[in-house]
């Protein structure tokens, strides 16, 4: 593990690491020698020892000045290198979630991956900068106090060593323990973050459901599991703690009451006895910073693995093909393909059509009969579990993903926006777009009209998500961001004007038949001023196609059509 850390993220900062760690280095010798120089002052000062009072009690001053100087440079080094390195961590992590397949990234919820890519990251990049950091100040802690110690008294300091196994046997017999509610707490984690996610999603219709008070109940339910697991975190952690201090106690009165022996008997000073305590109070935090970080360690172990699991997920560009697609989207071709998205529970079963030449065409069907999953596999978001998708008489898996979706243009019900202008959303599937063809496109849907009455106009900040924005001016500003693409060839429409009234929605489908002339454009719609429109609709029951023909063709000859028509 410590390996992979420092050759994936350490390692290009090891300049600043190696900066860090010669502060940390010089900044605990000079507060090495405070101790030692204490104690000759007070032996001085109370006339046990000879010396220049003026020139120790200078040295002293200088020392403990020196010593919060580099306290200041190694807080500020240090947060610069932690946040350097996390924030690495967390772009090389967000880098791979983005490129994750589809089905891959179906295994977390939206909450599980923000604990993972803030809170586990910031675990484990904490956790190896201390470890880096702490290394020297133990070794040089380790060897000025032990020289000290053992310097000032022999058998005060055998006395001391004998306690250190105790205390390693402390951590040794609780860290299982601690790892285990580590894991569990992340797991709770998970659950809370992605729950209070989805509330804040979906406010208004949580409302008009009436259960406001049913997700309050939940909401305080995940508190208290919250609460439930931290305070066992908190009961463990404070017995560890406190089974420390005790040995530590234990420890402190047997040598204060063997040095007091020493004191009346003439074989040690107080100084002495001053300058042993600061020492092995050195001593005692030298190794009680190596107990911690193996403490510690637990907590990152279980967070390193989350890490790896989204590192180990399967990335688009691990299937991706070899064969830039260059030229015109002209066939689209699916032969007995075979789908679902968990085992068992099968959403296509041999489905089958092929579409050879430029039009409007649409799939129709009940909820849940395949429709929207054959748009998703045409862009290549999931893969057939059996069965070839073809374009241009090439299978699709031998294309590069980047140059297939180039030539293609999907759109689901509700379109995403960013937060930015309406001139940035608009953009966002061509850069190079000028400002007149982007206000000819929303010409062209209808929402130029909205535009211009809004504060700012084109340059309207929209808010995350489009918060701004009503469902039908969402998806006019969605077509129109599908209209400003370059070199598509193929359209695929998911319930696109389901939010649009009827003049809206005759407008579009005059735009969409505007496009078919030179595209396909396969939608899944039920809605009568698109289907008449169509030159072929496919009816889609139980992942098959049943039935096949124009608008007009179906409802003569087909009673599920029929039927499906009737509750449009």
């Amino acid at each position: 593990m410590g390996k992979a850390i420092y050759e994936n993220y350490l390692k290009e900062k090891r300049r600043y690491l190696a900066f860090l760690v010669l502060v940390i280095g010089l900044g605990v010798s000079i507060s090495g020698l405070s101790p030692y120089v204490f104690g000759e002052v007070i032996d001085i000062f109370s006339g046990e020892k000879q010396g220049d009072f003026k020139t120790w009690i200078l040295a002293y001053a200088f020392l403990l000045l020196l010593a919060q100087v580099f306290s200041v440079l190694e807080s500020l080094t240090g947060q610069w290198v932690v946040t350097s390195i996390e924030n690495r961590m967390k772009s090389r992590l967000m880098e791979r979630i983005l490129r994750l397949r589809s089905r891959s990234a179906d295994g977390f919820e939206k909450g599980e991956l923000l604990n993972r890519l803030e809170f586990d990251v910031e675990t484990v990049g904490d956790y190896y900068i201390d470890l880096v950091s702490s290394i020297l100040m133990i070794v040089v802690n380790l060897v000025i106090s032990v020289y000290f110690i053992f310097r000032i008294s022999l058998e005060l300091s055998l006395i001391s060593v004998l306690f250190f196994p105790l205390m390693y046997l402390v951590n040794f017999a609780f860290q299982s323990r601690v790892r285990r509610l580590e894991a569990q707490q992340k797991k709770v984690e998970d659950q809370y973050y992605s729950f209070v996610g989805s509330l804040f999603t979906f406010l208004n219709p949580l409302k008009t459901f009436g259960i406001q008070d049913r997700m309050q109940e939940r909401f305080e339910d995940f508190l208290k599991r919250r609460f439930q697991i931290e305070m066992k975190n908190v009961t463990l952690t404070s017995g560890i703690s406190m089974l420390r201090s005790l040995l530590s106690s234990a420890l402190n009165v047997i040598l204060l009451t063997i040095a007091g022996i020493f004191i009346t008997q003439g074989k040690m000073t107080v100084g002495s006895l001053v300058a042993f305590n600061s020492y092995l109070d050195m001593l005692f935090q030298a190794v009680s910073k190596m107990l911690e970080l193996n403490l510690n360690r637990q907590s990152v172990v279980v967070s390193y693995e989350r890490i790896q699991e989204l590192e180990e997920r399967e990335l688009e560009t691990e299937t991706d093909g070899t064969y830039l697609l260059q030229e015109e989207i002209r066939e689209v071709v699916l032969q007995k393909v075979h789908f679902s998205y968990r085992q068992e529970e099968p959403v296509l079963n041999g489905l089958a059509f092929s579409i050879t030449e430029p039009g409007l065409y649409s799939l129709v069907g009940e909820n849940g009969c395949g429709k929207t999953t054959v748009l998703k596999l045409l862009e290549r978001l999931y893969d057939t579990d059996e069965g070839r998708i073809c374009i241009n008489g090439r299978e699709i898996r031998e294309y590069q993903m980047a140059g297939l979706r180039s030539r293609m243009a999907y759109m689901e019900k509700e379109p995403f926006f960013i937060q930015g202008t309406v001139y940035d959303n608009l953009r966002l599937g061509n850069e190079e777009v000028a400002e007149e063809q982007i206000e000819e496109a929303c010409r062209r849907t209808g929402i130029h009209r909205d535009i211009m009455e809004m504060d700012r106009q084109y340059r309207t900040v929209l808010e995350e998500g489009g918060r701004n924005l009503s469902s039908g001016q969402k998806q006019k500003l969605g077509l129109a961001r599908l209209l400003l693409r370059k070199d598509v060839s193929l359209y695929l429409l998911d319930e696109v004007t389901s939010d649009l009234d009827g003049g809206a929605e005759k407008q579009i489908a005059g735009q969409l038949e505007r496009v078919a002339k030179n595209a396909i454009v396969i939608s899944v719609s039920h809605k009568e001023e698109l289907l008449r429109r169509r030159k072929r609709i496919s009816l889609l029951y139980e992942g098959e196609i049943i039935e096949s023909g124009t608008h007009k063709e179906l409802l003569e000859r087909s009673e599920r059509y029929q039927k499906l028509y009737q509750t449009m």
